[in-house]
């Protein structure tokens, strides 16, 4: 008895043939989609959900130009960073994007090689990088991971200062656009703050670099769990905005003259 070719077909799709991933499609979700699946062994999760953003940035960029508001990460991802329990009760998240002419992997490359405080000296009293894997063999794209391990003392809005312990990890990702890196950063410990009126527990941070055209897009998303005493609460969240914002505008600015 011979069977029916239909039933051949539907067999191998069961059997030999894996579904191809599925990543959300709104920014809100995309952004914890990919926080969550940067350190996937495999690439396909991760490309499928930088391809939707891809998709979703070329209608509503402008959306994001001041700021927008995310939802929060889930601890289950979170306590998965470097095996310490990260309790997230109260996050909230923002995400900023701006457009560069810059080409994506100028941008990258330069945020993996120049500490921030050569580009945004202003920014910071003091900056210490440590490569944990290799630099070079990741700027030349022979590797596709990197991570450092970073203090620094930022220097922000209202003559705050905060000393800060961050691991970082940078990954390549290949796209139908191009090649795209993503930054994946979270704070080992409460930074120390100089103002009695602001304890931030826990910060994540996700930057992303984008190939446009010649040119790039730099979406960056930070989610804190924070207390602000006899604050607006969203005094905090406009502030972080504002440094994303600058961040993006100092690099391009050295760049410039780079």
């Amino acid at each position: 008895m011979k069977t029916p070719i239909p039933m051949i077909v539907a067999t191998l799709a069961l059997t030999g043939c894996p579904r191809p991933p599925e990543a959300p499609e709104t920014l809100d979700e995309l952004c914890g989609f990919l926080f969550e699946h940067h350190a996937d062994e495999t690439p396909e999760y991760m490309a499928a959900g930088l391809e939707n953003l891809d998709v979703w940035l070329a209608d509503h960029i402008e959306e994001t130009e001041e700021g927008y508001e995310v939802t929060g990460l889930t601890q289950g991802v979170t306590d998965t960073l470097d095996g310490q329990a990260r309790p997230v009760e109260g996050i909230f998240g923002v995400t900023v994007a701006t457009s560069s002419a810059h080409a994506a992997d100028t941008k990258a490359r330069a945020l993996v090689q120049v500490d921030p405080d050569e580009f945004a000296p202003d920014n910071y009293v003091s900056y210490e990088r440590d490569y944990v894997t290799d630099e070079g063999c990741f700027v030349d794209r022979d590797c596709l991971r990197l991570d450092t391990d970073e203090v620094f003392e930022g220097a922000l809005a209202l003559d705050i200062t905060s000393i800060n312990h961050a691991y970082n990890e940078y990954l390549w990702t290949e796209t139908a656009a191009g090649w795209v890196m993503a930054q994946r950063a979270f704070l080992v410990e409460p930074p120390e703050i100089n103002v009695a009126w602001l304890q931030v527990d826990q910060q994540f941070y996700l930057n992303l670099i984008l190939p446009d055209g010649d040119g790039s897009v730099h979406l960056q998303t930070t989610w804190m769990v924070a207390e602000q005493d006899d604050l607006p609460e969203n005094m905090v969240m406009n502030m972080t905005i504002a440094g994303m914002v600058e961040n993006a505008e100092n690099l391009d600015a050295w760049l410039d003259e780079n």
